[in-house]
């Protein structure tokens, strides 16, 4: 006989869900350089000559170097993309939109 089939997922309510983002917001201002991603947490580095640079430059310029940045810290953390059904491009672009909004900051 075979074993029951697994409960279905259970829905997160909308209290639950507004608890979690507070708590994401509460950590990112605690850790500034941490970060989110795919459900984990990492540091995420910009250099400070680097983020020097950056101040007075362009969009493309900024999002030239996030770029970079963003594929570093992709290959620091191989637990974002361990997973055969996790998408790299997508995990590479949240990592740059954390990064620009660094660097825009």
């Amino acid at each position: 006989m075979a074993p029951p089939p697994p409960p279905p997922p259970q829905e997160v309510s909308g209290d639950l869900a507004q608890a979690f983002a507070e708590d994401v917001r509460e950590q990112a201002e605690a850790e500034p350089d941490v970060a989110v991603i795919a459900g984990c947490r990492i540091k995420i580095e910009i250099p400070s000559h680097i983020a020097e640079q950056t101040v007075g430059a362009g969009v493309d310029q900024k999002r030239k170097v996030a770029g970079v940045l963003a594929a570093q810290t992709l290959e620091k953390n191989p637990q974002l993309t361990a997973s055969p059904t996790v998408d790299p491009v997508s995990i590479w672009s949240e990592i740059l939109t954390v990064i620009m909004k660094r660097l825009e900051a």
